[in-house]
């Protein structure tokens, strides 16, 4: 279960449903030399690797990290919500979930943040790149 106060990342090797995933393969991608690759909506068992390692399917554009990156502030807080009337925490939604990775920010402070289904390693290193989906909420 993630971390909940949100001082620390949270990392889970697995998530619900993650044999559905190819988690025994370690969320394999599909053939490389396909021109169109099996992830989302195609076969769900290569969705976690065609998201996580998109930049060796597609072609993309590194952007290099900044000399002197700005740090986010943690805040320890426990985040819950409401949803057709009933009440619930974010560590509760990963449960039920396939969610790979979830990053809550307000202003200049990381409310939560928590990586599964081999992403990345417990050990801290990120072996895989990442796409980001983002929402604004107020």
């Amino acid at each position: 279960m993630a971390d909940e106060n949100g001082l620390v990342p949270g990392f889970s090797p697995s998530g619900p449903n993650a044999a559905l995933y190819g988690e025994e393969e370690g969320f394999p991608i599909a053939d490389r030399s396909l021109t169109v690759q099996p992830g989302e909506p195609y076969n769900i068992k290569y969705r976690v690797g065609a998201y996580s390692h998109f930049d060796e399917i597609y072609p993309t554009h590194r952007i290099r990290r900044a000399a002197n990156p700005w740090m986010f502030k943690r805040a320890n807080t426990a985040i819950r919500y409401s949803y057709q009337g009933n009440q619930s925490s974010v560590g509760e939604y990963l449960s039920r979930n396939p969610v790979t990775g979830l990053l809550i920010a307000k202003d200049d402070e990381i409310l939560f943040e928590h990586y599964r289904m081999g992403e990345p390693t417990a050990t801290g290193s990120h072996p895989n790149q990442w796409r980001s989906r983002s929402q604004r909420c107020w």
